[in-house]
């Protein structure tokens, strides 16, 4: 356990001395976008296919670590499928409503700037709330 734990403070550790910009790594990513034909059927199934192609890694361009923390915690403490399966069901739909705001915003462009703006505090929150549901997760199981 202390082996597994000592892994994950490291991992957490490099997550936010990178969102903080105080050291230059780059975490394992696919690096493709998700097609803008998937948003044009409609919010639901935009949605959709969104989140799951973002949340299996078919489609995953991922500019937080925060996802390596969450598989890492999943991988170094979860015993059971189900854990697995809620983690990448919460990580799917976490995805998912991104383009649910971009479409219920009215005005992309507007939307897109302003997401501009604020990308790195949501990054860091987003890092944030990650770390808090697997430390969690790490003292439940």
């Amino acid at each position: 356990m202390a082996l597994r734990l000592s892994a994950w403070i490291a991992l957490v550790t490099a997550a936010f001395l990178t969102e903080f910009r105080l050291i230059e790594t780059e975490f394992p990513q696919n690096r493709r976008q998700v097609p803008r034909e998937v948003f044009r059927p409609g919010i639901l199934r935009a949605a959709s296919r969104f989140g799951f192609e973002m949340g299996t890694g078919l489609l995953t361009y991922l500019p937080s670590p925060a996802p390596h923390v969450l598989a890492a915690t999943v991988v170094l403490f979860s015993g059971d499928i189900r854990s697995a399966g809620a983690a990448a069901l919460g990580f799917g739909l976490s995805r998912g409503i991104v383009p649910a705001l971009r479409w219920i915003s009215g005005d992309s462009g507007v939307w897109e700037m302003r997401l501009a703006k604020r990308v790195r505090v949501l990054a860091m929150t987003c890092l944030a709330g990650v770390v808090g549901v697997s430390a969690a997760l790490i003292h439940v199981g």
